[in-house]
């Protein structure tokens, strides 16, 4: 845990850093690549999708980079409205806590609650009802949390029972912000606007989830409220096939693909435009000024 922790450090160095004078993206990148390969080496933790192979560190291995820095960057992508960084950490460290505690692991169920207490005092600052925020996350907070959150996923044994448990649950618990880096890169991929790497780390747009659903229509608050009770369902399925066996954990990643689905109609819903309709936010605002 003390590398973790190290890293989880030099991450927010790195953030605070971006935040007072911006650092390029490709080097972010290789920045977070080395801390992450610092903590898989000097912690020995990593991915265990493939064992028992002389060749399986070399897969395992990138897999926990791609892991590590891919979710370091989604929650960093879903700080753009009050409170959803900070809300979605909360529920995250709460899931990862509770299957803590239940798999006899107390050092990785402390260190996700203080990760939850910390984002729940942080709560009430930056995200007011019928006030702005008074603090933000910042890239130094909300790469921290990602990468303290990312980290302590592959820290543990998530099932006493199934391998193939052990490896879905934190893809559940995790799984809004795997789904809409996959979704938003995809989508950029194919609507070309990037068309390499470099263009992934260098697209700017207003195109990841709770982007769209303010397209829709929906406030920020509604659009946070929507986004974390997905995120809860997802950690209580994770919860539902802990202790099951290969067939009931199917089962559960069904319960799991129907959330999904419906993200999926929110995501195609919610186009990056204001619908043709117009946003009814902006309606009542007009309605308000003829009063």
């Amino acid at each position: 845990m003390k590398i973790l922790m190290f890293g989880a450090t030099l991450i927010f160095l790195m953030g605070l850093w971006d935040d007072f004078r911006p650092l390029s993206a490709p080097l972010k990148l290789v920045l977070q690549i080395l801390i992450s390969l610092l903590v898989i080496v000097g912690g020995d933790i990593q991915l265990t999708l493939f064992y028992g192979r002389s060749w399986a560190p070399f897969v395992n291995i990138p897999l926990t980079v791609l892991w590590i820095v891919g979710l370091t960057n989604a929650l960093n992508f879903f700080d753009g409205i009050d409170g959803l960084a900070s809300g979605i950490s909360i529920v995250i460290a709460l899931f990862l806590g509770v299957i803590a505690f239940k798999t006899a692991q107390p050092a990785l169920g402390w260190i996700a609650v203080t990760v939850l207490g910390a984002s729940a005092g942080f709560m009430p600052y930056n995200f007011r009802i019928g006030s702005p925020a008074l603090l933000f996350l910042g890239d130094a907070g909300s790469t921290f949390l990602g990468f303290t959150l990312a980290g302590l996923a592959i820290s543990g044994r998530w099932s006493d029972t199934s391998h193939f448990v052990s490896l879905t649950a934190p893809i559940l618990i995790f799984g809004i912000l795997i789904f809409d880096m996959v979704y938003v890169n995809l989508s950029r991929i194919k609507n070309r606007k990037a068309e390499n790497l470099l263009g992934l780390l260098t697209c700017v747009n207003k195109d990841h989830l709770h982007h769209r659903l303010l397209f829709m229509g929906f406030t920020r608050r509604e659009a946070v409220f929507v986004i974390l009770t997905m995120s809860t369902c997802l950690g209580v399925s994770a919860l539902i096939i802990m202790n099951q066996k290969v067939l009931e954990a199917v089962l559960g990643l069904l319960q799991a693909l129907l959330i999904l689905i419906l993200i999926v109609s929110l995501m195609l819903k919610g186009r990056d435009r204001i619908p043709p309709e117009g946003d009814r936010r902006l309606r009542a605002r007009r309605r308000e000024d003829r009063v």
